[in-house]
């Protein structure tokens, strides 16, 4: 179902086909797994289905394609992605899986832009769109109702949904009606939202040493806000990108903006920094690392024109620094405030 709902959503329907084996051929992953790829193999052959597309489909497969980061080549028979592969060879259960919602998901997101005026790479559009999609499915994990309504399926009815802008991040537009406290229906309403996908923070913590590691950079947000000093203290973090776990994304981060390894990852209760207006939900960890004197430094990725340099503070010097309002970074904050609830315990198991 998730492969036909990415079809309809790429070429507006689904085609017909007929079954099809492809001589000389085999199948590869591309594309960090999510595309496949043939690539020629004198003996091999590669079973699929063979359509016929029209003029816009084509169009519109194509589209999609270069915003998935794939290129057509000639061939005797229509291929879909002929980049080469990654030299893993393409297993459908295994694609199906992980990647046949993200990718249904990501062109719900992606293809109404086709047809409209392009302000950023195709590329760069598709991933968000990817790393929205990881969302989604994200935020199916229940969250406790202890105290909170529990939702149901048809609280809220859609009228009509408008994406009047997609690019790095999105705005969607919704007008609809929601359930009230009452058990009535509001009025028909319209309400705007910032569309990003999930991101994950790490708060590094050497418990034998008992200090953390902050990393600080130029924040586009305080500028726009029209904050006269834009560098910020934070966590590391980062945005997860289309199917990778919270915890590998905060991995990753670690190592791109600080240059540090984290031994072990704890878990924090995560949440929306802002739920009136975004849709991003963090997902927080302290990270327990070796945080020797020289550990501090710079970091970031030249691709992402990133410029960080970090610190390493003691305990105290951090709620120093949270108690002063230095500290301006709401996950950060809440971070600290968790360490502070667990300083001890991790101090007394580390030394022992």
């Amino acid at each position: 179902m998730a492969c036909e709902g990415m079809l309809t959503q790429v070429l507006g329907a689904v085609p017909e086909a007929r079954a099809h084996e492809v001589a000389g051929f085999k199948a590869m992953f591309a594309h960090g797994g999510r595309m496949a790829a043939l690539e020629a193999q004198e003996g091999a052959s590669v079973s699929g289905l063979l359509a016929d597309l029209d003029d816009e489909q084509f169009t519109r497969l194509r589209f999609f394609a270069e915003g998935a980061g794939a290129e057509f080549k000639e061939a005797p028979l229509p291929t879909f992605a002929a980049a080469q592969g990654e030299g893993i060879a393409f297993d459908e259960g295994g694609w199906r899986a992980k990647w046949a919602e993200l990718m249904a998901g990501a062109a719900r997101s992606f293809m109404p832009l086709y047809g409209r005026a392009a302000h950023h790479p195709l590329p760069l559009v598709f991933g968000q769109c990817l790393a929205r999609a990881q969302a989604q499915i994200n935020a199916r994990e229940p969250l406790p109702t202890t105290l909170r309504r529990a939702g149901r399926p048809d609280d809220v009815e859609v009228i009509e949904l408008a994406t009047p802008y997609r690019g790095f991040f999105g705005v969607e537009e919704l007008t609809f009606r929601q359930r009230r406290f009452d058990g009535g229906q509001s009025p028909v309403l319209n309400r705007a939202a910032f569309i990003s996908g999930d991101a994950a923070t790490v708060l590094p913590y050497d418990p034998r040493r008992d200090r953390v590691l902050l990393v600080e950079q130029y924040r586009f947000g305080p500028l726009m806000r029209g904050d006269p000093n834009p560098w910020q203290l934070e966590a590391i973090a980062g945005r997860i990108d289309g199917g990778e776990s919270a915890e590998t994304c905060a991995l990753r981060e670690a190592v791109e903006e600080a240059g540090i390894k984290i031994d072990r990852m704890i878990r924090l209760p995560g949440g929306y920094p802002s739920p009136a207006a975004k849709t991003e939900f963090l997902h927080n960890f302290i990270g327990i690392a070796d945080i020797p004197d020289d550990a501090a430094g710079s970091g970031g990725l030249e691709t992402e024109d990133e410029d960080i340099r970090s610190h390493i503070l003691s305990f105290d010097a951090l709620m120093a620094l949270l108690d002063s309002g230095e500290l301006a970074v709401a996950p950060l904050a809440l971070s600290a405030l968790h360490l502070y609830r667990m300083r001890d315990g991790l101090r007394s198991a580390a030394n022992g």
